[in-house]
């Protein structure tokens, strides 16, 4: 789906203002060309939170939306849903998160970390 400005008689910024566009973003933002928000609060480009959320964007859409198939082809929402799928939904997205973290984490901490990770848990043994 892509925002038409012509037949919605507003921006794209204008319409996010909106109660409708309003119920678009999530906690971690997720609209695509729009500043980044966490918890509601703006972030900017290259910031930490910026990388976090980044960090686990790839592995999260793909647990969360496309493996479950509630993701269109173009990595958004399926439309159409029923209410029953858009709650399944919004907890699976949830559930996803913590099944993400230890991807998003290697991305996120630097080889000699993890190397002194590794050597902690052998030395655990």
């Amino acid at each position: 789906m892509q925002f038409d400005p012509i037949a919605a008689k507003m921006t794209l910024e204008a319409f996010l203002q909106t109660d409708d566009g309003k119920k678009l973003a999530g906690a971690t933002g997720g609209i695509q060309g729009v500043k980044g928000t966490l918890f509601g609060v703006p972030y900017e480009a290259g910031s930490w939170q910026d990388k976090l959320i980044e960090s686990f964007a790839g592995t999260h859409d793909l647990i969360g939306g496309k493996l479950s198939g509630l993701y269109d082809d173009q990595g958004n929402a399926a439309r159409g849903r029923t209410d029953a799928e858009k709650m399944f939904h919004e907890t699976w997205t949830m559930v996803a998160i913590p099944i993400s973290a230890p991807f998003a984490m290697s991305e996120q901490l630097p080889s000699p970390v993890w190397n002194a990770i590794s050597i902690l848990l052998k030395a655990a043994k």
